[in-house]
Order: C-alpha cells, then structure tokens, then sequence
C-alpha cells in the first residue's frame, strides 16, 4: 500500500494544478462530499480508473460500495484516505513468492496501479505472465473488452486439461 499511494502521490502530481489542489483541500478538511471534491476525483478516474467516458453502467456503482465492511474507506474513493490509516503500511510483496498458480497480471498503460506497483508481483511470483493493455487504465476489461477476453482466454487455454 505504501508503493500504491507513493505512485497516487506521483499521479496527482500530474493534474492540473487546480484538480490537485481541490483534492488536497477538501481531503485536508474532511469534505470529499463536496460537488468540487468530487468532480476532481472523478478528473482523476477518468484518467488513471476508467477512460470510458462517460462511464459505463457496469462502472458506476452507488456511494454505498465505496466503503469496506470494516467501515474504512475503500482507496478507489480516495488514495490519500490511506495515508491517514495503518493500511498505508500493509504489504504483500514479501508473501507472494508463495504464490504457486500460474498468475496473470493485467494492468493498462494509463492504470493507477503503475508499472512500479505492479513490478514486485511480476518479479516475486513464480509463473507469471504479466500483459499491459496499451489503451486501458484500470479497468482492461471494461476499456478493451475483446483483447481482455482474448488474454484471459489464451492464458487460461495454457493450462486447460
């Protein structure tokens, strides 16, 4: 989690100063239900979550889902939400060599989950195939439907007995 809002951080750097700044307020003040929190967020999810804009109906979801059974925020609702919570220091990066499944990795080339937050499960896990969609962020399955099917597929028929 500490690589994911380090690479967050990176990302809304590279907003419009005034996109990031609207975030950093109201994050700051506790009012990321205001209308202008929530329009520079949604700047941001239409960058680095989802590109199909307007999003589609399978995207978009109620408020109600953005928040964990522990009654935490989930960090889709907002990455700098972690730096406030001891989630910000969880990590499974040293566990995953113990993966034992072949693993497929997909992240897009504009994704949230950057190459760096993505690159220690490529390196750690033991058989793994790792497949960047070139005009996707978050969300391959939804931006690239047919190449997503097409991966999924191809890497599942590998191991079909």
């Amino acid at each position: 989690m500490a690589l994911w809002v380090s690479e967050a951080k990176i990302l809304r750097g590279q907003l419009d100063p005034e996109v990031e700044a609207a975030l950093d307020r109201h994050e700051a003040d506790g009012t990321t239900d205001d209308a202008e929190y929530l329009a520079a967020q949604q700047v941001y999810y239409d960058l680095h979550v989802c590109r199909v804009v307007p999003n589609p109906p399978e995207v978009l979801r109620p408020p109600s889902c953005w928040m964990r059974t522990d009654g935490l925020q989930r960090h889709e609702r907002s990455e700098r939400v972690l730096l406030h919570r001891n989630t910000a220091q969880l990590s499974v990066v040293d566990d995953v060599h113990k993966i034992t499944a072949p693993t497929l990795l997909a992240s897009g080339r504009f994704d949230e989950a950057t190459p760096a937050t993505v690159q220690p499960f490529f390196d750690n896990i033991p058989d793994v195939r790792w497949e960047i969609f070139e005009n996707s962020s978050h969300m391959p399955f939804v931006e690239e439907p047919e190449r997503y099917l097409d991966v999924v597929e191809g890497f599942l028929a590998n191991y079909d007995q």
